[in-house]
């Protein structure tokens, strides 16, 4: 879940571990985006601002566009729902 993602990357950058921080928080961003979690989506993105490096630049972008995507109504699904959804 992202909330629980969140937290571990959360608690990594406190520890100063960057890299563990980012990946749980790539972690929640994706299952924020499948579930149109903007708030945590806004979390994650000032998270990444807090950690220096291209990556974690990629993350805030990121979460700022699927932030944009929400509020125009567009929404993720994802990839294993999709291949089992029926039509």
């Amino acid at each position: 879940m992202a909330g629980d993602e969140l937290t571990e990357a959360r608690d990594a950058l406190a520890l100063g571990k960057f890299g563990r921080a980012l990946g749980h928080a790539w972690d929640a961003a994706a299952d924020a985006a499948t579930t149109g979690d903007e708030e945590t989506l806004e979390a994650i993105e000032a998270l990444a601002a807090q950690i220096e490096g291209k990556d974690a630049r990629r993350l805030a972008a990121y979460c700022s566009a699927c932030i944009s995507d929400l509020r125009a109504g567009i929404t993720y699904e994802s990839p294993l729902r999709k291949l089992f959804k029926r039509q």
